[in-house]
């Protein structure tokens, strides 16, 4: 912890704030010290702009308050926006019998937060099953949004595709995005999903028998249940934190892992951690969930009652199975160089270590060493490294 600012200092002590209804008094010599410009940098990378602006904004030394008001009415404006083409997708997919789900986006602000301007995201989420994607294809073309695969600079805009198409190949979680614009340069972004990262085939269809409504503006939408909810959490804790390749391309931020906190903090004492426990184990994500309560310690040390949830579901045998690359946290959150550089270190142990029974056709290290992260032509590379660490490993 010794090498944080106190600008990382501000942002980690976003949840603790909101679970005491914002009235975290910050230390006065600090403020004098912030960088306010690194840190509406620092927090737009992390995924936590509207909370830090929610808890900091009276703090706001005149000079930037200018700034930071635009980038907080851009992020409402595109709030609303979002909240608008769920009502419409909801409408319009009720009607033709679509059995979907809203979740992530939207909807985690709602169940953790209560408060829609809460919480930063990408793109409103869906989940339907495999044979009711070509029929919300339907629903969002009949709305006006187009399927795309990429930003074509040559025409400075994106390659539609004429018809549903999934992410990579037919194995994929999702299709490639849907998108409409709300404002000149501004775009609405939505993904059709059958599934999570970690959580895949049938076992996903328990998901959608364990359902709730929420609110969203009026607006009644399904979502999954709080159980579920947490799953959700996990698999965008792991999705962006746990997964060499999504290390490498900076995915890794402190939104997730503050979601995963309030969310259970809220919810302590209304889950049972055996039937979590019993989850993990029947949809095969036990390690998965380790992994984030985990990373979650490391955060929030101090507090007792993530330990206590902790035990409650892991063992040792459980705990010294995990299989899923550990990196120091929150130091590794922020400097990406320090978080490359002890990933390779990981690596290379892992590989060469005792526990890989395949040494012999191991990665050599010169694959790693060669790597260069600051290049993105160098994504062959990249390719190489994740397949070679992801099978020694394995």
């Amino acid at each position: 912890m010794n090498d944080l600012s106190n600008e990382h200092k501000l942002l980690l002590s976003i949840p603790r704030s909101i679970l005491n209804n914002f009235r975290y008094q910050p230390d006065k010599e600090v403020l004098k010290s912030i960088d306010w410009m690194e840190l509406l940098t620092l927090s737009k990378r992390q995924k936590v702009f509207p909370m830090m602006y929610a808890i900091y904004n009276k703090y706001i030394p005149e000079e930037y308050i200018g700034r930071y008001n635009q980038e907080y009415t851009d992020f409402t404006d595109k709030i609303t926006a979002y909240i608008k083409e769920i009502h419409s997708i909801n409408k319009m997919a009720t009607d033709k019998g679509v059995n979907f789900v809203f979740f992530k986006g939207l909807a985690l602000s709602k169940i953790i937060y209560e408060d829609l301007y809460m919480r930063e995201f990408g793109d409103i989420d869906t989940m339907t099953n495999h044979e009711d994607m070509i029929r919300l294809d339907s629903v969002m073309r009949e709305i006006g949004y187009s399927q795309v695969y990429a930003f074509n600079k040559s025409i400075n805009t994106f390659n539609a595709l004429p018809s549903p198409l999934f992410k990579g190949s037919e194995a994929s979680h999702e299709f490639y995005e849907y998108i409409k614009s709300y404002k000149e340069g501004r775009y609405i972004f939505v993904e059709i999903a059958r599934y999570m990262h970690i959580v895949r085939g049938d076992k996903i269809a328990c998901f959608f028998n364990e359902l709730q409504n929420i609110d969203i503006k009026s607006c009644r939408v399904k979502t999954f249940d709080l159980y579920h909810t947490f799953f959700v959490l996990c698999d965008s804790v792991f999705s962006n934190s746990g997964i060499i390749f999504a290390l490498l391309k900076n995915r890794i931020n402190l939104r997730d892992y503050i979601d995963l906190y309030v969310f259970l903090y809220k919810n302590k004492n209304e889950l049972n951690w055996q039937e979590i426990k019993v989850l993990s184990i029947e949809y095969g994500v036990i390690s998965h969930v380790v992994f984030c309560l985990n990373n979650l310690k490391k955060f929030f040390y101090k507090d007792i009652w993530i330990q206590e949830i902790f035990e409650k579901i892991v063992n040792s045998s459980i705990y010294n199975d995990q299989p899923f690359l550990d990196i120091d946290l929150p130091e590794n959150l922020f400097f990406d160089e320090k978080r490359i550089l002890a990933m390779k270190r990981k690596i290379h142990n892992q590989i060469f270590g005792a526990q890989n029974i395949n040494f012999s056709k191991a990665i050599r290290m010169k694959h790693i060493d060669r790597f260069d992260t600051s290049n993105e032509e160098n994504y062959k590379d990249k390719q190489f490294l994740e397949f070679n660490v992801k099978w020694a490993i394995s």
